[in-house]
């Protein structure tokens, strides 16, 4: 888990709304799984639901990414001098460009089931100082996520509400 003096004074919220119960629902936790490691978490929705920058920052990338599928990545330097990287995969549409500037809260995407997915979800992930696999961090304590704002589905592995 990264330590929170890593990010001071990065505000971050959730990158998509809760559902109507006002929990978000998990269908994958960060970490290893049945399947080998998983570096994200990811949140289930319906196609076409709103993604919302978690954060400030700056558009890295836009369009296909490996695995992926649609994605969008946006780093912000921290008041450290260090980078983090948001990437939000299997988008149906991207909605933001390269370069663009983001404000936390600006719409970017839309939920889908491209690239390497089993179904309609958003694959969240962060990264710290890059964004290759071993740079990738829990974002759990990050969006600040528990059992009261998360509900998990019947087979989500490290599901924080579990």
């Amino acid at each position: 888990i990264l330590d929170p003096k890593a990010y001071d004074g990065v505000q971050f919220q959730f990158p998509l709304a809760p559902n109507p119960n006002g929990k978000y629902l998990i269908s994958s936790g960060f970490g290893n799984r049945s399947g080998g490691p998983h570096t994200g978490m990811d949140f289930k929705g319906a196609m076409g639901t709103p993604i919302y920058s978690a954060t400030d920052g700056t558009v890295q990338a836009a369009g296909v990414g490996q695995g992926y599928g649609n994605r969008v990545r946006v780093m912000i330097k921290t008041t450290k001098g260090d980078t983090l990287y948001m990437t939000y995969g299997h988008l149906s549409e991207v909605l933001a460009k390269e370069g663009q500037a983001v404000k936390r809260g600006d719409l970017i995407g839309k939920m889908g089931n491209t690239g390497q997915s089993t179904g309609v979800h958003l694959h969240f992930d962060v990264g710290f100082n890059g964004y290759a696999a071993d740079q990738r961090v829990n974002p759990v304590p990050i969006l600040g996520m528990n059992a009261s704002n998360t509900e998990c589905q019947s087979a989500a592995e490290n599901c924080p509400a579990k």
